[in-house]
C-alpha cells in the first residue's frame, strides 16, 4: 500500500478539476454557499428587484427558511411529510417541508396533532420559479410538470 499525504492531495495531471473534494467542501459547504457564489460570480452588478424597484445585492427573501428543519430550525437533511404517505398524504409542494433528521425520526408516521411538534411554516408550492429559466437557458421536458408557469415563460 503505497504511502499518501492527505493534507497535500497530488492531482491528475488529465483532471479539469481545480481543486480536490476536501477543497470544495471546505468553499461549499452547502447549497446556499454555492448559490451565493454562483449570484455573485452570474451578477456582479446585482439583480433587479421589483419589491424595491431597484438593482440590489441580495437575491433572497429575508424570511425565507432555507435550508432549516420546519421543526426545530436546524440545519435539514431530508424531506418529512406533513401527512404521512402510509396515512394518505400525498408528495405535493403543500405536504412536504425540510426536516433535520431527528425530528423526521422522531415524527415517524404520524401526523402533527398526535405529537408534540409543530411546524415553524406552513408548506406552500413555490410562488417564483423564474430563477430556473435565468440559469438554464431550456427548460427540459421532464421538468416541465414540476415547473408550471416557468416552464411556460422559458419557451
Amino acid at each position: 500500500m503505497s504511502k499518501v499525504n492527505r493534507n497535500e492531495p497530488k492531482r491528475s495531471k488529465a483532471s479539469e478539476s481545480r481543486c480536490t473534494r476536501f477543497e470544495w467542501d471546505a468553499i461549499f459547504p452547502d447549497d446556499a454557499a454555492c448559490l451565493d457564489y454562483l449570484v455573485r460570480k452570474l451578477y456582479p452588478e446585482g439583480i433587479y428587484c421589483p419589491k424595491c424597484a431597484k438593482v440590489t445585492k441580495h437575491h433572497r427573501e429575508a424570511g425565507r427558511p432555507s435550508f432549516e428543519c420546519q421543526y426545530c430550525g436546524h440545519r435539514a437533511e431530508s424531506i418529512d411529510h406533513v401527512v404521512p404517505r402510509s396515512r394518505g398524504g400525498q408528495h405535493i409542494w403543500e405536504n412536504v417541508v425540510a426536516a433535520c433528521r431527528r425530528c423526521n425520526t422522531v415524527k415517524r408516521d404520524r401526523y402533527l396533532h398526535e405529537t408534540s411538534m409543530r411546524l415553524r411554516v406552513s408548506p406552500a408550492a413555490p410562488r417564483h420559479l423564474s430563477w430556473v429559466t435565468v440559469l438554464v437557458d431550456r427548460v427540459p421536458e421532464l421538468w416541465e410538470p414540476y415547473l408550471g408557469d416557468a416552464a411556460a415563460m422559458s419557451a
